[in-house]
């Protein structure tokens, strides 16, 4: 669900570095919102500040938002902490492996437009019997 983000709270969150967010910011531009931050029943944030800020940097009005209901403060303060550290990043392998299909993939998209242009260039040629200029 989309939520403004003027009605979203955020007081005493547990995170004070933010760290730079350029990377999350273009990331949100090319592919929007990848995951919806999370609030309370009462709009308060619970998960996904940094995508929050970045999307106030952006301009945005409004986000998409899941809604949990929360009873108690230790347990709005235990989704903030967990959010923020059950996860685990990609090992030095599994970086490689990224880096490795993404230059495959950007091969591949580089060889069909190798493969696009070069028909365009023979449509035209076909049409003029000669090479364009």
């Amino acid at each position: 669900m989309k939520i403004k983000i003027e009605k979203i709270h955020t007081e005493k969150r547990m995170r004070n570095d933010l760290g730079a967010l350029d990377d999350l910011k273009k990331s949100m531009e090319k592919h929007g919102l990848i995951t919806p931050i999370t609030v309370d029943q009462d709009y308060k944030l619970l998960a996904g500040y940094r995508r929050l800020r970045a999307a106030v940097e952006l301009g945005w009005d409004s986000i998409e938002c899941g809604i949990i209901h929360v009873r108690t403060p230790l347990e709005r303060f235990e989704i903030e902490v967990d959010e923020n550290t059950m996860r685990k990043n990609f090992t030095p392998d599994e970086t490689l492996k990224i880096e490795e299909r993404r230059r495959e993939l950007s091969a591949r998209g580089f060889r069909k437009l190798y493969y696009l242009a070069r028909h365009l260039f023979r449509w035209i040629k076909s049409l003029f019997g000669r090479d364009p200029q």
